[in-house]
């Protein structure tokens, strides 16, 4: 059965302190070294204030128990440690680990949707709380993607002002593709309400691009690809009996009969 990996990987807040651990009971090592490694692979310096206590430390009660009080790195991302011990005959003992850092704040980017009301849904519907808002950020920008690609041949996007149906779709469409993301190789079935919510909100998007539907308020666009020199414009995808006739391009097409 597939693993919860998200679950396996410890996440802690930026700048905070945490205490990393190796034990080596069975045979004390003569020499242990502790090292981070930043989000590209670099050796991570400790912070200003840790400069000159970066040393792994034995437990005083416990021999071969070894701890490392780290300050945590500022900036967003997945971080690897590692533990290197050394015995008395030099051989070399690797311990790895990795770990995230978050930050649970507001972060600012644009989207149709409401940041927080994606957020309540995304902890409810993934069982986790300390999913934050730069996680859900790529989906709601995800879902706006889609719904400006979906209706850019018809009206101007991004919309603005941002209607009252746009927002609550983006807010749906970030819960879909987040659900995809975390658990689409989990679990057979996505939640059945939010697939048939994302086809039912296909469906009036493309509906708004057949011409079914009105944006009222939004300006249409347009789109005349060729001319009378380069070729037949190509219209939008209205029926034709909503598309107009330029009468400058029927005029000139009967002049080239006669």
């Amino acid at each position: 059965m597939p693993l919860d990996i998200t679950r396996n990987i410890d996440r802690f807040e930026g700048e905070d302190t945490f205490q990393f651990t190796l034990t080596m009971t069975v045979s004390r090592p003569s020499t242990v070294a502790f090292v981070v490694y930043n989000t590209d692979g670099s050796t991570l310096a400790p912070e200003t204030v840790q400069v000159s206590s970066n040393w792994a430390v034995e437990s005083g009660t416990t021999t071969g128990l070894f701890y490392m009080n780290r300050v945590l790195p500022t900036s967003v991302g997945f971080y690897t440690y590692m533990w290197r011990a050394w015995d008395s005959s030099s051989r070399p003992y690797t311990n790895r680990g990795e770990f995230e850092v978050i930050r649970t704040e507001p972060h600012s980017f644009y989207t149709y949707g409401t940041r927080v009301e994606v957020m309540k849904r995304a902890r409810q519907l993934i069982g986790r709380g300390d999913i934050t808002e730069r996680d859900i950020r790529p989906h709601m920008e995800a879902g706006d993607g889609w719904i400006d690609s979906k209706i850019g041949v018809r009206v101007s996007v991004p919309l603005s002002p941002v209607p009252g149906w746009a927002r609550e779709m983006s807010n749906r469409m970030a819960i879909y593709f987040l659900y995809q993301s975390y658990y689409s190789g989990q679990k057979t079935d996505e939640p059945p309400a939010v697939v048939r919510q994302f086809d039912k909100d296909n469906e009036f998007l493309d509906g708004v691009v057949e011409g079914k539907y009105s944006l009222v308020g939004e300006t249409e666009v347009v789109a005349i690809t060729g001319g009378i020199e380069g070729g037949v414009p190509a219209f939008g995808r209205s029926d034709v009996e909503k598309q107009e006739i330029d009468t400058d391009i029927t005029d000139f097409e009967d002049s080239q009969r006669d």
